[in-house]
């Protein structure tokens, strides 16, 4: 009878051990960097460790073609006030977003946390204009934007280290 009670301590043990917590941090952030910014925050309640871990992911990947505006806008606003670190990719693929403010508010954080890759998809034209904060990303390398106008500043200078320009109407 005590053999078999050991046996099942060993194995309650097994249970209850938290493999998710022991994962090296390198694996966390591999697998948080492949997600959207919503399962990556969902992932905070798998263990102890990755309850942060969301918050300083370099890539913040917000595809959230069905949220309503003002939903959208408050899931950027918090995931942006929270973010610890860089932020060296933002995309943003939408259809319910034209609040220029928003955007802009967005953009002057994202230009002092070293962004280097910004991606804004709008897929329905509603006369969003991308503020000239965006010309305040003076590290960004890759610009896509889709569904919106640009209005650069009178005095641009240019983005010099962009490389890739990619814009679609």
């Amino acid at each position: 009878m005590a053999g078999r009670q050991r046996q099942k301590m060993r194995a309650d043990i097994e249970l209850n051990k938290d493999y998710l917590s022991n994962l090296p941090s390198e694996i966390i952030e591999d697998i948080l960097v492949k997600l959207p910014i919503k399962e990556a925050v969902r992932t905070s309640v798998l263990s102890s460790k990755w309850k942060s871990s969301w918050a300083s992911m370099p890539n913040l990947v917000f595809a959230e073609k069905c949220l309503p505006e003002s939903e959208l806008i408050e899931s950027v606003d918090k995931v942006l006030r929270v973010h610890q670190g860089p932020v060296l990719k933002f995309e943003l693929d939408s259809d319910q977003i034209a609040n220029r403010k928003a955007i802009n508010r967005w953009l002057l954080v994202l230009s002092k946390n070293g962004l280097k890759d910004l991606r804004l998809m709008f897929y329905v034209y509603n006369g969003c204009t991308v503020p000239s904060s965006l010309f305040s990303c003076h590290e960004l390398q890759h610009l896509e934007i889709s569904g919106c106008t640009i209005n650069g500043p009178r005095c641009f200078q240019g983005l010099k280290l962009l490389r890739k320009l990619t814009l679609r109407a």
